[in-house]
């Protein structure tokens, strides 16, 4: 309820006693399951009646016994403590993590009022005092481990090497990560993961341009055999080796940050946490859509299908939702195979375009759904790299052909020119660019506004971007709903100002995403919400005006200080 940011009450009644609204909807189910089975259905277990509800005007959701035994492992873990005289409870109050209000009585009166007798008892039902102990003692083995790991490194070369506790630091984090058995606990260990990667300074070098010369990396000829002639690029493209024990992927993007193979396992805990921390914009139709020139109203249901995860059940959002976090539970496995999403977790990580080359075999619309142009949250580089899907099996017809592997396409030698023909995508340089990004930006993950491509909505100083000019001054007065699609703006919301992105509109209001704020109002610095977007329709009253996009600095994002304090005045008047 806390990372959902909800309120709850519960109140005992005895047995026989109407209940309302809650007892009229069962009982409605229940009529309408009788219906169904007079009729012939068949309603055998949760699942099947789950199914036949999917037209109620009633939402049924299934719990299914994995996440049932996935919240008992999470709970399995807390030091609880009973609440004293459980039998007596009639009203419980939930108040922030861990603690509840509880009564001997019911009472409909206003909570926090006082009447005689009705006085709240406070329970904190986790042992704090057992977690901080549990809390250091980690802390210490984690030191522990690191003054191992650089024992290890000394013994072997002599002297402490940078290069080499860093590759330490990555295989221990994939053991860890690896041993999570839910997606809550991915998360929880990705949100410090990013936080460390951060302070030790791990960069990526986002500018390398790899070339067969300067790798030395043999051309893969087999699979040269099967290279499409519809891929855009200005030069010839060969594809090269990648190692075939399920870490293709990661290699791939080894390859082209280092030239070799053997930081694959940085990039499996990359791709990792930028699936994680940000599934939100991979499972949202308008960020998967860009760069795709075909016609699919629903990406995220599609790459579902392509999962290894899917087993034939319907896919509603809150199934795709759920598959997609089985399927990062799953890539948390060193060396287990990756899809379509990774690719395009990938691409952000990289900070750069790939373009997705598959093969002219097997299904026509396999094909269609996965040869395009794949575009990253935030560009850092001018590179546009170039990922095969392939095979290493030989007993497949070209009919019936599935890829089971990636390779890597390069040049013989570098060209000093990026590798794909714009003219062929659609796509300008000013959007491979990228005018406002700055290259030593903090933050290894790159976070950046989850539905739009951040630099084909850029602020420029000529005007031809309405209210996304770089400005001192806030003003909406001669825009309408339609000229701020896709921009930054500050909203009121509760008497206080918000960043956001516009990412829909009608003719009087516009739908914003917006961003959390940290301490006090007049501090500018502000994040996106990881578990629940704060999204909302604000009339064009409630817009204080565009700003140009926040400045991640660190984990966090900068509201320029002088627009920030004009719209604490607007406020105020």
């Amino acid at each position: 309820m806390t990372v959902r940011n909800l309120s709850g009450e519960w109140n005992f009644h005895e047995s026989g006693h109407g209940k309302g609204v809650p007892d009229g909807v069962g009982g409605a189910l229940k009529r309408r399951a009788n219906d169904l089975v007079l009729h012939g259905k068949d309603i055998m277990s949760a699942k099947s009646f789950v199914k036949n509800f999917q037209d109620s005007a009633v939402f049924v959701y299934e719990v299914g016994q994995q996440e049932i035994d996935n919240k008992a492992i999470i709970l399995s873990k807390e030091t609880l403590k009973p609440v004293p005289g459980t039998l007596k409870l009639h009203q419980i109050w939930y108040s922030g993590y861990g603690n509840i209000l509880y009564r001997d009585v019911s009472c409909t009166c206003v909570k926090g009022s006082f009447h005689a007798g009705h006085d709240m008892k406070v329970h904190s039902l986790i042992n704090r005092k057992a977690k901080k102990q549990q809390k250091n003692e980690k802390k210490v083995n984690n030191q522990k481990q690191n003054t191992k790991e650089r024992a290890m490194i000394k013994k072997d070369t002599g002297h402490y090497n940078h290069q080499k506790y860093r590759k330490y630091y990555f295989a221990r984090t994939l053991t860890e990560l690896g041993q999570c058995q839910t997606y809550e606990e991915i998360l929880e260990k990705c949100e410090n993961i990013y936080r460390i990667i951060d302070e030790k300074g791990y960069r990526i070098d986002y500018n390398y341009s790899p070339n067969i010369t300067n790798t030395g990396i043999a051309i893969d000829e087999r699979t040269h055999s099967i290279l499409p002639s519809d891929i855009p690029h200005d030069v010839t493209l060969h594809p090269v080796k990648v190692s075939a024990d399920g870490n293709c992927l990661p290699y791939s993007g080894s390859i082209l940050v280092s030239g070799k193979e053997g930081m694959s396992e940085e990039i499996r805990v990359r791709i990792i946490l930028e699936s994680c921390i940000f599934k939100d914009a991979y499972l949202n139709q308008g960020f998967l859509e860009r760069g795709f020139r075909e016609k699919n109203n629903s990406l995220a249901k599609t790459f579902a299908f392509y999962s290894d995860e899917y087993a034939n059940e319907v896919l509603s959002n809150g199934e795709i939702e759920r598959l997609y976090e089985r399927e990062v539970l799953k890539i948390c496995k060193n060396k287990s195979y990756m899809g379509i999403w990774q690719v395009f977790a990938l691409a952000s990580v990289l900070c750069r375009h790939i373009y997705s080359v598959y093969p002219n075999l097997g299904n026509p619309n396999v094909r269609r759904d996965l040869h395009r142009m794949i575009k990253p949250r935030e560009i850092k580089s001018k590179e546009t790299s170039f990922i095969m899907w392939t095979t290493t099996r030989n007993d497949m017809r070209r009919n019936n052909w599935v890829p089971n592997h990636f390779i890597v396409l390069l040049p013989m030698e570098q060209t000093g020119q990026n590798d794909y023909n714009e003219n062929s995508t659609g796509i300008s340089d000013e959007s491979v660019a990228g005018d406002g990004i700055s290259s030593d930006r903090r933050g290894e993950l790159n976070s950046g506004n989850e539905f739009e491509d951040v630099n084909t909505k850029e602020h420029t100083d000529n005007g031809d971007n309405p209210g996304g000019s770089r400005h001192n001054y806030l003003n909406v007065s001669d825009l309408s709903p339609q000229d701020l699609l896709g921009q930054y703006v500050l909203v009121a919301y509760d008497k206080k100002p918000y960043p956001g992105i516009v990412t829909d509109c009608d003719e009087t209001e516009v739908f914003v995403s917006c961003m959390h704020r940290i301490g006090n109002l007049d501090n500018p610095s502000f994040y996106w919400p990881l578990a629940v977007r704060d999204e909302c329709w604000y009339d064009m009253e409630n817009v204080l005006g565009t700003i140009p996009e926040p400045k991640l600095v660190g984990q966090k994002y900068i509201v320029d200080v002088s627009l920030w304090k004009q719209a604490l005045e607007m406020i105020k008047m």
